[in-house]
């Protein structure tokens, strides 16, 4: 049988990152099942056509509510994938992580993107919503869970029209902060049967991201900007295994068999 065909799509901006390294570690994976190519779309206006069976769109920095120039043709291609959904019986599917997951709320017009108050780091716990509990693709997960957490921009507001309009449902929320009166952001949602998107990092591993952390020039960087604190609570919660949820990287690993499963369903009939 031939092996599926997989693009990712590196948001990163050239940026340095440990997030590309563990897409690409996830995929080999499964490379008995997967080809795949790696496009850079804001650095060398690199995009994949719609073509591909599966697509995994990166996390990255900057604004999501700012235009670089490749938004336009970024936003036709998940037109295309998601038209294409709606009247073939062979998918396309397609995964959004942090950057990625923002600027799918801007083509579904999901909520509003906003600043946060300050920069979300670390190990974060993040919570099932009623519909994440059943979930496929978080099965692997307890109710609470962890989670690596980078990033300056939250999506807040969602209504229950916006989500009825694509038929989409939130399966993650942030944490609870009772101590304050901020909003808890979304983290995680089910577009379709299809198309899944987390704000969080859970392509993270707990070993190379302890090896990555752990140098004295990450170290540094990170209580800088930080502080002390958050480098230390990211530490412990991952060298805790009753704590951390990233070992075997479950959410995308799941997403990729289901695709690949369904996908063959489909070749053999």
């Amino acid at each position: 049988m031939n092996r599926l065909r997989l693009a990712i799509i590196d948001m990163y901006n050239k940026f340095p990152n440990e997030g590309m390294r563990c897409i690409k570690e996830i995929v080999e994976e499964k490379k008995e099942n997967l080809s795949y190519k790696i496009y850079d779309l804001r650095a060398e206006g690199q995009l994949p056509d719609d073509s591909y069976d599966i697509y995994i769109s990166s996390g990255g920095p900057g604004d999501p509510s700012e235009n670089e120039g490749w938004e336009d043709q970024y936003f036709d291609l998940l037109e295309k994938l998601w038209n294409h959904n709606l009247t073939s019986e062979r998918k396309k599917y397609v995964f959004f992580i942090c950057h990625s997951f923002q600027m799918a709320s801007r083509f579904f017009k999901l909520g509003t993107l906003s600043p946060r108050n300050s920069t979300a780091f670390g190990a974060m716990s993040v919570h099932k919503t009623k519909e994440g509990k059943t979930d496929p693709i978080l099965s692997a997960l307890e109710n609470i869970f962890y989670v690596i957490d980078s990033r300056d921009y939250q999506l807040l507001d969602i209504t229950e029209e916006q989500l009825n309009r694509i038929g989409a449902q939130i399966v993650c929320l942030e944490k609870k902060r009772p101590h304050t009166t901020y909003q808890r952001a979304v983290m995680a949602i089910r577009y379709s049967e299809e198309f899944f998107g987390t704000q969080f990092h859970p392509e993270a591993e707990a070993a190379s991201l302890l090896k990555f952390f752990g140098k004295e020039e990450q170290r540094k960087t990170i209580t800088e900007k930080y502080g002390e604190e958050k480098y230390n609570n990211l530490i412990d919660v991952l060298e805790d295994p009753d704590r951390i949820n990233l070992a075997d990287r479950p959410i995308i690993s799941t997403f990729l068999n289901i695709a690949i499963e369904k996908l063959q369903e489909v070749s053999t009939i």
